[in-house]
């Protein structure tokens, strides 16, 4: 498979990021996609902390556990368990 064929295989209209905080021992993921955006933070210390998250403030569900988390100030505070929040669950 050469360079071009290759490339028209790889979507473009999604983005992956993730970055770690090693201080706390936190990873953070997100992904954005054309119909759906998602924001993972994984404790792997096995302490809580707290990360930045590109969310906009307010109150989330958490897709894991099933309760409210809340950003606030693009900060998110977790526990000892890791958080996905799919954006489209965003509680009004």
């Amino acid at each position: 498979m050469g360079k071009r064929s290759a490339a028209r295989q790889l979507p473009t209209d999604e983005l992956f990021r993730i970055s770690a905080d090693d201080a706390q021992g936190i990873v953070t993921a997100s992904y954005t996609g054309p119909a759906a955006h998602a924001v993972g933070v994984f404790p792997l210390a096995g302490k809580g902390g707290t990360a930045t998250v590109e969310l906009p403030d307010g109150s989330y569900y958490d897709a894991l556990s099933g309760s409210e988390v809340t950003v606030a100030g693009g900060k998110l505070s977790v526990g000892d368990t890791a958080v996905i929040i799919p954006e489209a669950q965003t509680k009004k």
